[in-house]
């Protein structure tokens, strides 16, 4: 799914005449995204277990999975962008899965935000 979405992306950043590497914005956009998803599963599951972490704490799990997150998707999609370039623009599917591809990006902030602002309590 993952790589659908770096296609996506990296389509998109092709477009933007300032940007000097595609590959690289669109991997990272896509990092981003997962991070902010797995935030917002945190958030939730947070907010019905009650658990309590310390600061420092969350900026090492923070670090964690970003560092996880990056040499997953360094290999599993960066590395193979070559082979999902030839995959996705063989089917010609930019247009018809536009709207669910922009859909899930608003989705996936909307999601984050909402959820921060109501089920996060301030210590």
């Amino acid at each position: 799914m993952y790589s659908f979405v770096y296609f996506f992306i990296h389509v998109f950043l092709q477009r933007v005449k300032s940007n000097t590497n595609p590959a690289f914005s669109a991997f990272l956009l896509v990092m981003i995204f997962q991070i902010l998803n797995l935030c917002t599963l945190a958030v939730w599951i947070n907010y019905f277990l009650k658990i309590k972490f310390y600061k420092n704490t969350l900026v090492f799990l923070g670090l964690l999975l970003m560092l996880i997150l990056f040499v997953l998707n360094f290999f599993l999609i960066y590395l193979k962008r070559d082979a999902v370039f030839i995959k996705y623009q063989k089917l010609q599917i930019i247009t018809k899965y536009q709207f669910i591809f922009w859909l899930y990006i608003v989705l996936s902030v909307l999601i984050y935000f909402v959820s921060v602002a109501n089920l996060v309590e301030l210590r």
